[in-house]
């Protein structure tokens, strides 16, 4: 297993997750498998966006960690990383180059993992300065309701090439990008589905929270591309793996995130105050197994069914 490693003050695009974290040291991690979920969930910076494109996702994955309180001028160091039974767990020590006093600050790290023995992990655990500061427990489930059949159009112009069965895309860093067109109509079809479990979910009132009694955005719960190893669907009947380009799937998953303090006690996540106001059993019901999508491009039709995974987030 290697592992690289670069510091941010906060990685994270969701700042709220931040509310989670309320003694020292407590910390959020997540596994970022997929190219989309990394820049979907990861702060826009040069350096963030530069190590997420040097990352080959088909070997390696992402690990993005938030822990607090320290100083401001603090850094987070990964010392060593362990694989444990059922997943990893990161030994990782602050460095403060000035003893000063300053406000207290989150850190993070993004860590990219590569690892031939082990696929992606279950449990990720982190220990700052020798202390136990969070574990995450992943927990996946496929969609239990009915499949659902829709119809989209393309959301991001391409380019035929002279083959007709390949496309071109400029992607976000302003390069060209070439692939089959197969694989161009299953990720369009993946980005519909993701839209429309969103839109299921909010006009079921399902992704929004409150706060004193006002409603707000919820960010406990979200629809974002991730993705899944065959190892998920061996026992997935509705599901045949073969279907998809490599060992990694990119699919629609509902991420439900729930985080408890030393004590037990619900900080972030589902509950009466904050959160999906429905427990993760609830939303595995609600979520459709798959999604069968057309998307209507100007040259033809092409469809795709996109199982629609559930993914819990416990950390504690």
């Amino acid at each position: 297993m290697s592992v690289e490693s670069l510091y941010r003050a906060s990685p994270l695009a969701d700042g709220e997750l931040a509310n989670g974290l309320s003694s020292t040291p407590s910390s959020y991690q997540t596994v970022l498998a997929d190219r989309a979920a990394a820049e979907a969930r990861l702060e826009q910076h040069e350096d963030v966006d530069a190590f997420i494109n040097e990352t080959d996702f088909n070997e390696s994955y992402l690990v993005a960690i938030l822990a607090g309180l320290w100083s401001s001028p603090h850094r987070l160091e990964l010392a060593a990383m362990d694989r444990t039974e059922s997943g990893i767990h990161a030994v990782v020590e602050t460095v403060s180059p000035d003893a000063g006093d300053h406000d207290l600050a989150y850190h993070g790290l993004v860590l990219r993992i590569t690892d031939e023995v082990a696929g992606i992990p279950k449990t990720v655990s982190v220990e700052v300065d020798g202390e136990d500061a969070g574990t995450t427990e992943r927990t996946l489930a496929l969609g239990e309701a009915p499949p659902v059949s829709i119809e989209a159009a393309p959301d991001q112009e391409y380019e035929q090439s002279r083959d007709d069965n390949r496309v071109s895309i400029e992607t976000e860093t302003g390069e060209t990008k070439e692939m089959a067109f197969a694989e161009w109509g299953t990720r369009q079809a993946t980005s519909a589905a993701i839209d429309h479990v969103q839109t299921f979910f909010e006009e079921e009132g399902i992704v929004k929270g409150t706060v004193d009694g006002a409603e707000i955005s919820e960010t406990a719960m979200d629809v974002e591309p991730d993705a899944v190893t065959d190892e998920f669907f061996e026992n997935e009947e509705a599901v045949d793996p073969s279907e998809f380009e490599s060992e990694a799937a990119v699919v629609p998953v509902v991420r439900h995130t729930t985080m408890y303090s030393n004590e037990g006690e619900l900080e972030y996540g589902s509950g009466e105050n904050w959160g999906p106001q429905v427990d993760f059993e609830t939303v595995v019901e609600s979520t459709p197994q798959s999604a069968e999508v057309t998307v209507t491009f100007p040259e033809r039709d092409d469809t795709s069914v996109v199982p629609v995974l559930c993914l819990r987030e416990e950390i504690y």
